[in-house]
């Protein structure tokens, strides 16, 4: 009986080569689109980014004063912000009346950031006392004594508290709100 001839076999398959090629390709595009996607998801976050702080001035020409400024690129909508006066919450007169005394109305202005939207770049003065007579019983030692945590989120919900110069990421009670 006559045996077939066999083909002697093929060193490489073409078609093999092929299609491990295709996949091979497909999975290097899919981790790099992802990698992509990873990127411009970081920069749209950090494109909106606020960086809010507070500081406090102490001058005898200036006057006494806390202002909050964002610092950051994008809107701070504010949740809270809470005053304290070694250790005690103090609303903003009561807050001034403790350190300085009763003071007439027209050496006072006084703003609430609670609940609102600081835009970047923006300055918010909380309160400021110009030309009242006690003023030099504020001294230096007042920054220990004063406390100022406000907490506030960007427009994708992500939160923190600041502390004054100090932030920290924060929950702020209900972060998906708006």
């Amino acid at each position: 009986m006559d045996a077939e001839p066999r083909l002697p076999p093929r060193r490489f398959d073409a078609d093999k080569i092929l299609a491990i090629s295709a996949i091979a390709i497909s999975v290097i595009t899919a981790v790099v689109s992802g990698y992509q996607t990873k990127i411009m998801r970081e920069q749209q976050y950090s494109s909106v980014w606020p960086y809010v702080q507070w500081d406090m001035t102490i001058s005898p020409i200036e006057g006494f004063d806390i202002t909050v400024t964002n610092k950051g690129v994008g809107p701070a909508i504010i949740k809270s912000a809470v005053l304290q006066l070694d250790g005690q919450v103090v609303p903003v007169l009561d807050y001034i009346d403790k350190l300085i005394g009763p003071l007439d109305s027209a050496a006072i202005f006084y703003s609430s950031v609670d609940k609102t939207v600081i835009s970047p770049g923006e300055k918010v003065t909380v309160f400021r006392v110009s030309k009242a007579p006690r003023l030099d019983k504020v001294d230096s030692k007042v920054y220990a004594r004063t406390k100022l945590d406000i907490c506030y989120c960007d427009i994708y919900g992500s939160c923190w508290t600041s502390h004054g110069a100090e932030v920290t990421k924060s929950s702020c009670g209900d972060t998906k709100s708006h």
